[in-house]
């Protein structure tokens, strides 16, 4: 089985190789679950009650309602598959028993050679149950979001057309001194599951477009078009409001901000000695000893070189605006304000390059290592009693232990560990 998880994606979507084993047996996709779903269950549209001593036949899709969870979900099936079911305690299944549609009906025209079968959820607030999903602000009614009849009929219109294994995100930044437009490209590598059925006719175009769910920033920048039957289908999520769009490949405008170290508007005159006083002090800030090693977490210590990094900022903007760039204002409250010393100042740099140099030049504690799995770079990751790590490279704790430095090992957060 494969799956292409991808951001946004408004279906889960699995491909299922019929690759027999030595016994000529035939893994048999299977939908799980700790609750009992509700019958009747609908089954291509049809009110069916799921008899556990029987097989069904599933054309296209069925829907399923699990009331513990007051989740609503549909799934869909490439070509048709017979299914049958177990209620036992704690075990609930669904299961494709057959999904050979030459055995089915016997008008296959070659043998197919992958099931595919996508689910996605359609309501996660079906009767008001659930406490959590149905909470004011999270899985609650949005003002524009569809009945469940309309939003399950459009994820039927689209559902044949899923993400590849070649998903890709690539950017163009324009040439040219003051171009601050560029642009970000969502490149689906969009798959027809019918090209896949067992009668395909394809003849290599795809016809219907895929779905996937946009944030509002990004539905903003996408043309109008893009809204299916020009209206918004939106769902609540942990991150807001999400919105279905339409689209093989999204083309996103982008401003580029511009870049700059120095506050946008400088600090009033009155507040110089203020800010002389508390630099004065800072500037005397040490990075914690197991940091300046290399030990430790990459979340924190990356906050503590951030902390110095923008205290040295801090003091040559406002040291520069006691110069000529201030202008008089500044001039006359600066005569008699002591500032950190250029001693002070080339002591900090040079604690706080030595601080950054121990990560990148491999002799930290707990090094950074490229990961040749997944192509990035993780912290080897270290267990600390005393101030000291009790493990060291090749033992690396970051890689098997998801809790351990906010999950960096397992890609959680790193533009907070690196950014």
């Amino acid at each position: 089985m494969t799956s292409s998880i991808v951001k946004g994606m408004a279906y889960v979507t699995m491909e299922y190789e019929k690759v027999a084993d030595k016994s000529n047996e035939y893994l048999l996709p299977t939908i799980a679950s700790q609750f009992e779903w509700q019958n009747p269950v609908l089954v291509d549209g049809t009110e069916i009650v799921l008899d556990c001593t029987k097989d069904i036949l599933v054309k296209n899709d069925m829907e399923l309602y699990f009331p513990d969870s007051d989740y609503s979900w549909v799934v869909f099936v490439s070509e048709p598959v017979l299914i049958n079911c177990s209620t036992k305690k704690e075990n609930v299944l669904i299961q494709i028993v057959e999904y050979d549609k030459q055995i089915l009906d016997g008008s296959c025209s070659f043998p197919s050679k992958t099931l595919v079968v996508r689910v996605a959820l359609t309501d996660q607030c079906t009767n008001g149950r659930n406490p959590m999903s149905c909470r004011k602000g999270l899985g609650n009614r949005l003002p524009d979001e569809p009945k469940r009849e309309e939003y399950v009929n459009l994820l039927r219109t689209h559902a044949d057309v899923y993400s590849g294994r070649n998903t890709s995100f690539s950017y163009v930044i324009p040439d040219g001194e003051g171009n601050n437009k560029a642009e970000l490209i969502f490149d689906w590598d969009a798959i027809r599951m019918s090209d896949l059925s067992c009668n395909s006719s394809s003849n290599g175009s795809i016809e219907s477009t895929m779905l996937n769910f946009a944030i509002p920033h990004q539905i903003d920048r996408l043309p109008s078009y893009a809204l299916p039957n020009k209206k918004r289908y939106c769902k609540s999520s942990l991150i807001g409001p999400t919105c279905l769009v339409l689209g093989l490949k999204w083309e996103i405008p982008q401003e580029l901000p511009q870049v700059n170290f120095r506050a946008k508007r400088p600090p009033k005159p009155e507040y110089i000695p203020m800010l002389a006083e508390a630099l004065s002090a800072d500037i005397h800030f040490q990075i914690p000893k197991y940091f300046k090693r290399g030990a430790g977490d990459t979340y924190f210590s990356g906050k503590i070189l951030a902390k110095l990094a923008r205290i040295l900022l801090i003091a040559e903007e406002v040291i520069s605006l006691c110069d000529e760039d201030g202008g008089r204002d500044y001039l006359e409250l600066c005569q008699n304000t002591t500032f950190p010393n250029e001693e002070q100042m080339k002591v900090a740099v040079r604690q706080l390059r030595e601080g950054v140099e121990i990560w990148i030049n491999g002799k930290a504690e707990t090094p950074l290592i490229y990961d040749t799995s997944w192509g990035g770079v993780v912290s080897c990751g270290c267990y600390m009693e005393n101030g000291k790590c009790t493990n060291s490279y090749p033992n690396c704790p970051g890689f098997t232990d998801p809790g351990l430095n906010f999950g960096n090992g397992f890609y959680n957060d790193h533009h907070f560990h690196y950014g």
